[in-house]
């Protein structure tokens, strides 16, 4: 089953327990941002985040769209 990458919002007083269970649950290759409050990996089920203490949020974590540039008819001028 494929995983998907995720990005987690998590309350800070509860930060290394959190993260402690988000590997229990099957997340991994994780990559902890505390000053943040957030945490990114991949997991099979990102439902299974949702009840664990001190998780305040779930996201998917995919890549941004470059922006678009668009050319002036004139030139730029």
């Amino acid at each position: 089953m494929p995983t998907q990458r995720v990005l987690v919002t998590v309350m800070e007083r509860h930060f290394d327990a959190t993260v402690t269970a988000m590997r229990a649950a099957g997340m991994t290759n994780i990559r902890e941002y505390e000053e943040l409050g957030v945490v990114t990996g991949e997991i099979v089920n990102p439902d299974a985040l949702v009840g664990i203490p001190g998780v305040m949020g779930v996201e998917s974590a995919r890549p941004m769209p470059a922006p678009r540039t668009v050319r002036r008819s004139d030139g730029g001028r």
